[in-house]
């Protein structure tokens, strides 16, 4: 060993022996529009997957009903998980526009 250092990585580009001496701001580059669609369609999802959870809570909220069972609680799941789905990827609650508003300002 040298230094402390495993010889056997060195040379093959996983430990380096020189400090990290880069600019922050040198490192930062611009959203491509690639970047932003990415983002767009990320914060759309996290707003999709908590309308989910909000839609599954709320109706854990309702009595249980005599009926089919696990089935419908499936069925039921998926209908929740479409309509989330629908929503956040129509016009939403503002949640997805709210956040990628913020994360684009941070690309940029």
């Amino acid at each position: 060993m040298m230094d402390g250092m495993n010889t056997d990585m060195i040379g093959q580009g996983s430990v380096s022996t020189s400090p990290v001496t880069r600019d922050r701001k040198t490192e930062v580059q611009p959203a491509s529009s690639r970047d932003l669609v990415v983002l767009e369609k990320t914060c759309k999802d996290f707003e999709s997957m908590f309308l989910y959870t909000l839609l599954k809570t709320m109706r854990q909220s309702l009595p249980k009903t005599d009926g089919i069972g696990r089935n419908r609680d499936m069925y039921t799941s998926l209908g929740d998980l479409e309509l989330a789905r629908s929503i956040a990827h129509g016009r939403g609650i503002g949640l997805g526009e709210m956040l990628f508003d913020q994360l684009r300002t941070r690309m940029e």
